[in-house]
């Protein structure tokens, strides 16, 4: 191999090196990614778009508490209810 001239100990001692080297800047990348997230959150809600963040509502929470209630007392069956409303 390319390493023979190295002792076993130098060996496994650079390996392990280079493998806690990857994880640290790995770990590192992580945090960076967060932190933008993160600030990127806060400002979409201090600029008051936070209603748009996320995926878009289907129904109206009033909508959604009629059908419920419908379910609740019997009249619809949730599965009837998600064909109605084209919820697979």
């Amino acid at each position: 191999t390319a390493f023979s001239f190295a002792p076993p100990s130098i060996l496994s001692l650079t390996i392990c090196m280079i493998i806690e080297l990857y994880a640290a800047m790995a770990q590192a990348e992580i945090e960076k990614k967060e932190k933008h997230q993160r600030e990127g959150i806060d400002a979409k809600k201090n600029r008051g778009e936070w209603d748009d963040y996320g995926c878009p509502a289907i129904m109206s929470q009033k909508e959604f508490l009629e059908h419920y209630e419908k379910v609740l007392s019997g009249e619809l069956r949730p599965f009837e209810l998600m064909k109605q409303l084209g919820i697979n």
